[in-house]
């Protein structure tokens, strides 16, 4: 299973960045720093220690003027991997560290009709802990159009592609593809809903597919106020497969069933400073065991939780 490339918080940043400043003629930058967590219930490492899947420390910036086509972001973040509860490493922890630069152009615009062309490059190394040896490095860029139109007043169709090349990943990835294609309907000023169709597969070198997830997501965005605002979501497991290397019609793993459901809240303390929080819990069955007491019970149950804390701050 590959590792996530694009939030989808990162893609709703980009996409409303302009909305901060109402000064049309300068470039703006506009921060994200926040901390998550990732935790698979029951997690043990390969002593039988239990862990934290992931403690991420992030930093993102948003540069954007709305007089020009072209938007850019930064990103670093620092991912602790198979840590106790408290931050306590062991042999079986490490660091990931991953670096992405992204450069947006605006293709095509009227009225709301927009058209984007990203290209991203990312830089991911590991460090191993005390007299273990570290992952290799990998690098990758991806490739993604996106675009919105809009039927009428209400109603918009949404999409986002998003094409992968790795080099020298730590599976046996070499291509991806990822999408998101949707409907867009606002209700009011205040409150508007996306329902999408999510797509993510990998291939290998040779381009045979040896993993796949196919959901469908839903987001509602609630302006409460001024100053909070809310944005719960769901996603729903159509399907998910991994594929044996030497024999890719042969499944190895499939998930029987999920559901995810989270929400990020926001509370703008003024018009530069944002405080936003965000929590998810997903539940899933898999038709064979996972190591390491990911799953339990008689139906191979899996529950994931997800926490985040951050600050937005428009400079």
């Amino acid at each position: 299973m590959p590792i996530k490339k694009l939030s989808v918080l990162s893609l709703m940043f980009v996409a409303s960045f302009p909305a901060f400043s109402a000064d049309h003629d300068a470039w703006k930058i506009m921060s994200n720093t926040f901390m998550e967590i990732e935790k698979f219930e029951g997690h043990r490492d390969a002593d039988g220690a239990k862990v934290t899947d992931k403690v991420n420390l992030a930093g993102q910036l948003f540069i954007s003027n709305s007089s020009s086509k072209w938007r850019y972001f930064i990103e670093h973040k620092e991912s602790m991997r198979n840590y106790g509860y408290a931050i306590s490493g062991s042999d079986n922890s490490f660091i990931r560290n991953r670096t992405q630069l992204g450069i947006t152009r605006n293709m095509y615009k009227n009225g709301n009709n927009i058209f984007d062309l990203n290209l991203t490059y990312r830089k991911e190394s590991n460090d191993g802990v005390t007299d273990r040896n570290a992952r290799p490095s990998n690098t990758l860029f991806w490739l993604m159009p996106s675009g919105t139109y809009w039927i009428n007043e209400k109603l918009a169709f949404s999409f986002w592609d998003a094409f992968y090349h790795y080099d020298n990943f730590r599976a046996d990835n070499s291509y991806e593809w990822e999408s998101e294609h949707g409907i867009v309907y606002k209700f009011n000023d205040s409150t508007t809903g996306r329902l999408m169709v999510y797509t993510d597969w990998t291939f290998d070198n040779d381009f045979n597919k040896n993993w796949e997830q196919n959901q469908i997501r839903g987001y509602m965005t609630k302006i409460i106020d001024p100053k909070w605002s809310i944005s719960p979501y769901f996603r729903y497991f159509l399907s998910e497969r991994s594929y044996d290397a030497a024999n890719t019609n042969y499944v190895t793993q499939r998930a029987d069933g999920g559901l995810r459901i989270g929400t990020e809240v926001n509370y703008k303390l003024n018009e530069r400073l944002t405080m936003w929080a965000g929590f998810a819990v997903e539940k899933t069955e898999w038709e064979k065991p996972k190591p390491n007491g990911i799953t339990s019970g008689s139906d191979n149950d899996q529950t994931f939780y997800l926490g985040q804390l951050g600050v937005k701050y428009l400079w």
